[in-house]
């Protein structure tokens, strides 16, 4: 998985559907090596699925990859993809909670809107004042 990769199934989205998630982590660069290790250098993409469980459970991925040494990648996978969505579950219900909200929304617009008049007063006031003394 990764965010820089042009594939849009290399990585996973705040708003991705459950079922989506199970997808794109099934679907992820795996090897045919028996077992869980953490090395990654030559199981790249096991070793990213143990940072990627890491990052949600707060385990080192070397202590994950000894609780999954005599696992196989299915279990691995089916793990990564709970934790995944339960990292993801309060920030998403927040994201569609504030996309949702049009007056919020209107209000960041404006506010946004707003700081920039002021900057780009300032910078023209700036370059005015510049061609005064030129």
């Amino acid at each position: 998985m990764s965010k820089s990769a042009a594939d849009p199934n290399s990585r996973i989205l705040l708003t991705d559907s459950y079922e989506t998630i199970v997808k794109r982590v099934r679907s992820a660069v795996t090897d045919s090596v028996s077992g869980i290790t953490f090395d990654p250098v030559k199981r790249p993409g096991t070793s990213n699925l143990l940072t990627i469980l890491s990052a949600c459970t707060g385990n080192a991925p070397a202590v994950l990859a000894d609780r999954y040494s005599a696992s196989n990648h299915g279990a691995l996978e089916k793990d990564v993809v709970e934790a995944v969505e339960e990292a993801l579950r309060k920030p998403r219900t927040e994201f569609v909670r504030l996309r949702e909200d049009k007056a919020f929304l209107a209000q960041v617009a404006w506010d946004g809107a707003e700081k920039a008049r002021e900057h780009s007063d300032r910078t023209m006031k700036e370059y005015e004042s510049g061609l005064d003394s030129a």
